[in-house]
Formats: C-alpha cells, structure tokens, sequence
C-alpha cells in the first residue's frame, strides 16, 4: 500500500495524523516486505506441491495402463487357448462323425456288393435253367 493512501486511512480511521518519516511506516513497510517475502515463498511451495502431485498422477496413470495392457494381453492369452480348445474339441466331434459315417458307407457298400452278386448268381442260374429249359424242349421235341 502506498504511504500516502496509508497515512490517509489512519488519519481517517484513528484520528492521528501519522508524517512521512513516521517510524511506523517504516514498521508497515517492514511488515509488507516480509509479507511479500513469505506469500513469494508460499506460492513457490504450491508451485512445488502441485508439480509433484502432477507427477504423481503421471506415474499412476502409466501404472494404470502398463496394468490394463498386461490385463488386456492375459485376457487375449486365455480368450485364444479357450477358442483353441474348442476347435480341437469340435474337429475331434467332427472326425468321429466322419469316421462313423465312412464306416456306415463302406457297410452299405459292401452290402450292396454282395447284393450284386448274389443278383448276378441268381441271374446266371435263370439264365442257366432257360437255357436247360429250352435245350431239354428242343431234344425232346
């Protein structure tokens, strides 16, 4: 505060007329000095504190994501060997089904050749017993 204005205020609040050369203002400018001194020194400490609480947060943000990056990679980890387990455990199903389905063919298929052959049998003996039929028609004949 200037000297004047504060001369003015205590002659205005007090009464007193206080002089330029007044001891007192020496002590007020003292005190204002020492305020100023004090309030440079608080703000520099402020300054100080939210420059390591930032620092901090900095730090537990990157904590933060090395956790989360290390959760994400674990969890892709267990995701592809439970999707790798799956697909052994469906392509095994899928093999033992073919397997039975091959065996049910080659069944099939052997019984049609039987068939076959038992149909090929049984026509050369038709055609056999024509043939004896009409030969024993013409000798007799």
């Amino acid at each position: 505060m200037e000297r004047d204005r504060l001369i003015a205020e205590v002659a205005k609040e007090t009464g007193i007329r206080l002089d330029r050369a007044d001891p007192l203002l020496a002590a007020a400018t003292i005190n204002r000095i020492l305020l100023d001194a004090a309030l440079a020194e608080l703000q520099r400490a402020v300054r100080t504190s939210g420059d390591q609480v930032s620092a901090a947060c900095v730090q537990q943000i990157e904590a933060a994501k090395a956790a989360a990056a290390a959760l994400i990679t674990d969890a892709g980890a267990w995701s592809a060997e439970r999707l790798r387990e799956a697909a052994v455990e469906a392509s095994n199903a899928v093999i033992e089904r073919l397997r039975e389905e091959t065996a049910k063919a080659q069944r099939a298929g052997r019984i049609a050749l039987h068939a076959a052959w038992a149909a090929a049998g049984i026509g050369g003996l038709a055609v056999a017993a024509t043939a004896g039929f009409w030969l024993a028609t013409i000798s007799h004949g």
